[in-house]
């Protein structure tokens, strides 16, 4: 699969990449471009910076959670549950995906499960319907034929700040309360940024452009018609770069550079 390793413009764009990997050997590719699309997502996730989050149970990525959920073949109740951190997309895939297959789970949220700003609170049910539910399953909104979900406990206001080798967890309340659980695995999913340092020489493709690039806080500045960047004639951006962090909205965004380039050419 290629691997893009530079582009950057000299009156045109120039890409640079690697064809192939080891042990075959690597072939080096350059391309020359008028226009350039970025759709490279986020791909390094962020960290809550605490002790013990580089600890061999703790996860970064929902990609381990397939792996994870076939090594547990049988779970029961009685086994320690797992610790999901996190209030976004990815949290929510990985609390319906331990729970469907049977695995306890903490999730623990820094925000009040009500808040506004809490994305499950801004998706309609009816459209987002998996993800609507984790919103309800926070609020306690949600139970079985025999009460409450015992697979499922959330902790709201609450922010991880210790994790041990004994797999230990403390949070803190935000009354500055803190508790222990104990637990099996923990997967801390609060988000991730895009890896764009293959680009050099480019101004700054930001909304505010002295900061990172953040799908959240500082997503590509772009022309909401044509996505090109605002600051880069010639290069465009796609889904997340740009704020896009659901998948169905990217088709959107291919549309619209590809109709902007089309009407280009005529």
């Amino acid at each position: 699969m290629p691997r893009v390793s530079s582009v950057h413009r000299e009156g045109c764009w120039e890409i640079r990449g690697v064809r192939g990997t080891l042990p075959d050997m690597p072939e080096l590719f350059v391309v020359h471009a008028y226009n350039v699309v970025l759709a490279t997502g986020n791909s390094i996730p962020k960290v809550l910076g605490i002790p013990g989050e580089n600890l061999p149970f703790v996860y970064h990525q929902m990609d381990v959670i397939d792996r994870y959920l076939e090594e547990q073949a049988d779970p029961a109740l009685s086994m320690d549950p797992c610790l999901v951190v996190g209030a976004g997309l990815s949290a929510a895939d990985c609390v319906l995906a331990l729970r469907n297959k049977g695995v306890p789970v903490i999730h623990a949220i820094r925000r009040n499960g009500k808040d506004p700003k809490v994305i499950y609170n801004q998706l309609p049910g009816v459209v987002y319907p998996e993800y609507y539910k984790v919103g309800q399953m926070i609020k306690g909104d949600v139970t079985t034929a025999y009460g409450k979900d015992a697979l499922y406990t959330a902790h709201t206001k609450t922010s991880l700040v210790e994790i041990r080798k004994d797999k230990e967890c403390i949070l803190k309340k935000a009354d500055g309360t803190l508790f222990k659980q104990k637990v099996s695995n923990v997967f801390v999913l609060i988000g991730a940024m895009p890896d764009l340092s293959f680009l050099h020489g480019t101004n700054g493709l930001g909304a505010n452009p002295t900061k990172k690039i953040d799908s959240k806080e500082n997503p590509i500045n772009i022309n909401q018609f044509s996505y090109e960047a605002v600051n880069e004639p010639g290069l465009f951006a796609v889904g997340p770069l740009i704020g896009d962090n659901f998948v169905r909205f990217g088709i959107g965004g291919a549309l619209g550079v590809a109709n902007h380039l089309m009407r280009e050419d005529e």
